[in-house]
């Protein structure tokens, strides 16, 4: 099957656990800026879309009591090791 156009990514989102440090770090070594945040206190969810100057976004979003790993792996075979990230900064 032929796709009519290139895939094309919006954007890829990434988990972290300190939110304020990770917009800091990305944003100083992509060369990204911020585009917009967002929140929803309620369920301990933030988020920041940072954009390069060509385009491309990176979302980060840090959820307070995520863990590390691929959720959608239930038998723990790609599970990576590491400490559970911290509250959202």
């Amino acid at each position: 099957m032929m796709l009519a156009s290139p895939l094309h990514f919006d954007h890829v989102g990434l988990n972290v656990a300190d939110l304020d440090e990770a917009v800091r770090w990305y944003s100083a070594n992509l060369d990204l800026e911020e585009d917009f945040a967002f929140a929803f206190p309620e369920f301990d969810f933030a988020g920041v879309m940072l954009v390069h100057a060509s385009g491309w976004r990176i979302e980060l979003i840090c959820r307070r009591g995520a863990q590390q790993g691929i959720l959608s792996d239930p038998g723990g075979r790609n599970r990576r090791a590491g400490p559970a990230p911290g509250p959202c900064a």
